[in-house]
């Protein structure tokens, strides 16, 4: 997949899950331990080439990397913990764990682009306990937190959502407006899959 660029992506390299190679004019491509991709330094509006398998590696989670995916904040509100205990079934499997908190946010709150938190309160404990229509931010963040509090290691992730392609120039658009946040929980068996 050939990527075109402008600068307002600074040293972002988009990729796809599963990328094998990064194709770019750099002197160096870092990958953190989160799995996002840095060009060193680009130029403006450099374009660059991935190449994906389609799929991500399932290599075992390292004790390390693991216990960073369930790290939560030391002073996280009590009451969030009660309600990941509520909405988790006992024994449930990741997946499970992951359809509970999904159906929850389904049943009980609205998307809507905007949001207002008082000032003064945290913004997460907030939108858990108040219930106010958020966009998709504030549902990855809630979901991640739910799901480590379950035991589930999950990454926060954003990017974008393209869905619309240019018939002329036969290419895809990824526009401001197409950006979006979700979470990548941890399966055992499986490896990575999508909680929406």
């Amino acid at each position: 997949m050939r990527v075109l660029s402008d600068a307002s992506c600074g040293t972002s390299i988009f990729s796809t899950r599963g990328t094998r190679l990064v194709e770019t004019r750099t002197d160096r491509i870092v990958v953190a331990d989160d799995q996002t991709v840095e060009a060193e330094r680009r130029g403006p509006a450099a374009d660059y080439t991935v190449v994906s398998a389609g799929v991500e590696r399932k290599d075992p989670l390292e004790d390390s990397r693991r216990e960073g995916l369930l790290a939560v904040p030391e002073n996280l509100d009590g009451r969030i913990a009660d309600l990941a205990r509520q909405l988790i079934p006992d024994g449930a499997t990741a997946r499970g764990k992951a359809a509970a908190i999904e159906a929850y946010f389904h049943r009980n709150y609205k998307y809507h682009i905007g949001i207002q938190v008082p000032r003064g309160l945290d913004p997460l404990v907030y939108f858990l306990t108040e219930r106010p229509p958020a966009h998709c931010e504030y549902f990855a963040s809630a979901a991640a937190i739910l799901l480590r509090l379950s035991g589930v290691p999950c990454r926060y992730v954003t990017g974008f959502v393209v869905r619309e392609q240019n018939a002329l120039g036969d290419y895809w658009l990824a526009r401001n407006r197409d950006s979006h946040a979700w979470v990548e929980a941890w399966d055992e068996a499986t490896g990575w899959f999508i909680v929406e």
